[in-house]
C-alpha cells in the first residue's frame, strides 16, 4: 500500500466564500534518502551530531575543566540557494552569531562583528549559501580516511547564520526520481489551486 496520504483541506472548511468542493487526498510513497551517521559508528568522520553545541565541538582530551578548541570550518564552495537540495541535509541546525568571548580585545571584537555582518548581508543580498568542510586535526590520525564532515551555511533576516550538516557521498542511498516534460492535466491543476486557496497564506 501507499505510505502517506497528503490531505488538502476542503474550501468548505474555510471561512472564505466559494463553491463547496470535495477535499483532495494525494496518495504518496516515501523513499529513504540517507543512511543515518549514527548507524556507521566505525567511521565518525562520515557525519556529525548537532543535537547540541557540545556535539559539534571537537572532543577534549585531558582535564574535564579544559575548554574545547574551536571547530575550524573551511569555505570550499559558494552555492546558489535554489541549487541546494534539501534531501541531503540532516540533523538539527545550529544558529551562528558573532562571538562575545571576553578573551578578545575591543578592537578585535569590533572588527569581527563588522566582518560577520558583511558576510551575512552579502549572502542574503545575493541569495547564496556557503559549503563548508571541517578542517581535520593535524594531531589526529582520524582524518586519514579522506572523508570529512560538510556543512551548509545560510543567511537569515537577522545578523545570524544557520549551520546545517550535509550528508557526504558515502551516506547517500540510490535514488532515481522521475522528471516529467509534460504539464499536469488542467483538471488536476484547477483542483489543487482551488484547494490551496482555502489554506491561510502566512504573511512575512
Amino acid at each position: 500500500r501507499e505510505h502517506l496520504h497528503l490531505l488538502l483541506p476542503s474550501p468548505s472548511d474555510s471561512p472564505l466564500p466559494g463553491p463547496t468542493q470535495r477535499p483532495v487526498c494525494v496518495k504518496c510513497d516515501m523513499l529513504e534518502r540517507l543512511i543515518s551517521p549514527a548507524l556507521v559508528p566505525s567511521t565518525p568522520s562520515l557525519g556529525v551530531k548537532t543535537e547540541s553545541v557540545r556535539d559539534f565541538l571537537p572532543a577534549v582530551k585531558g582535564p574535564g575543566n579544559q575548554s574545547p578548541t574551536p571547530q575550524r570550518l573551511r569555505v570550499i564552495k559558494v552555492l546558489h540557494a535554489d541549487g541546494v537540495c534539501e534531501s541531503v541535509l540532516y540533523g538539527l541546525p545550529l544558529v551562528i552569531r558573532p562571538t562575545t568571548c571576553w578573551q578578545l580585545d575591543w578592537d578585535e571584537m569590533e572588527t569581527n562583528n563588522s566582518l560577520f555582518h558583511a558576510l551575512c548581508q552579502t549572502l542574503r543580498n545575493q541569495d547564496l549559501f556557503l559549503l563548508l568542510r571541517v578542517e581535520p586535526d593535524k594531531k589526529s590520525s582520524a582524518g586519514g580516511s579522506g572523508v570529512c564532515s560538510h556543512y551548509v551555511l545560510q543567511p537569515s533576516p537577522s545578523v545570524s547564520l544557520l549551520l546545517k550538516p550535509v550528508a557526504s557521498r558515502e551516506l547517500l542511498l540510490p535514488c532515481s526520481l522521475p522528471v516529467s516534460n509534460q504539464d499536469p492535466s488542467p483538471n488536476a491543476m484547477n483542483s489543487i489551486q482551488v484547494q490551496l486557496k482555502s489554506v491561510k497564506l502566512e504573511v512575512k
